[in-house]
């Protein structure tokens, strides 16, 4: 079997990795703590997005120069 190379950074892993490790850390503080900053959870939130907006541009195929010759008159 061939195995494939990842050649590319995958930053959505990245973001969501990321936003999930501050909402679980910014859980465990509450529960522990009772008090947290909110820095904690807006970091989650903003990664999060961050990592659903760059699933969703890899999604989209990129455009390739031929067509946009097309496309322009």
């Amino acid at each position: 079997m061939d195995k494939k190379e990842i050649r590319e950074f995958s930053w959505p892993g990245l973001f969501l990795v990321t936003g999930s490790c501050f909402l679980a850390f910014s859980i465990l503080l509450k529960f522990l703590n009772g008090s947290y900053p909110d820095i904690f959870i807006r970091v989650s939130l903003v990664s999060v997005a961050l990592g659903i907006l760059s699933w969703l541009g890899k999604l989209i195929p990129p455009a390739d120069s031929k067509d946009k010759e097309k496309l322009t008159p």
